[in-house]
């Protein structure tokens, strides 16, 4: 398995877990706490049901985030000044991780439709400027699905070598390759 493809496994296992912690967030309270305001900053109005994805984001990549690939982290709910590392003693980044932990938070967190967890890595060079979205390399969506729903889809890509998909069944918590198609 090669580097790039060794971290896109940890952006879909970083995916799922996030999803998972939604999931377990929505079925231990009611649908009312999680859409209750937590926070609000200069630029964004933060729900419980963000801060349930924001702390499951940290301790996922403090706890599996390879010491080898440092990594920035930049996510909504995270102030301009305030940009994490993981591991948390790592000086010289590699990577920076844009994510949206919730796409989709308003019809998520009140069971209307599904969100999504977006993530992508895209490589820090040094001495070059900061990077931008045309330099991504690795991303990868997860679907967090509406409390009815018993399955859900992520995807992924590494520049250049084509999507990879799959479809997890809930309540088996069976995995099976998926083939999205465009709609008739």
């Amino acid at each position: 398995m090669t580097g790039d493809e060794i971290l896109r496994e940890l952006l879909c296992s970083l995916g799922n877990h996030v999803r998972d912690a939604v999931i377990r967030g929505r079925n231990a309270s009611s649908a009312e706490l999680l859409s209750a305001v937590a926070a609000e900053t200069s630029s964004d109005t933060i729900y419980q049901i963000d801060r349930v994805s924001e702390e499951a984001i940290a301790e996922w990549l403090s706890a599996n985030w390879p010491d080898s690939e440092p990594v920035a982290l930049v996510m909504e709910g995270i102030e301009e000044n305030e940009t994490p590392v993981f591991p948390k003693d790592s000086l010289s980044p590699k990577w920076v991780l844009i994510m949206d932990p919730i796409d989709g938070t308003r019809g998520i967190m009140t069971d209307k439709r599904p969100a999504w967890v977006l993530s992508a890595l895209a490589p820090i060079e040094p001495g070059a400027p900061c990077p931008r979205l045309k330099d991504l390399r690795i991303a990868a969506m997860t679907e967090i699905p509406v409390s009815k729903q018993t399955l859900c889809d992520q995807a992924s890509a590494i520049t250049g070598q084509g999507l990879k998909a799959t479809r997890l069944d809930l309540v088996s918590r069976k995995t099976s390759p998926l083939t999205p198609r465009p709609s008739r």
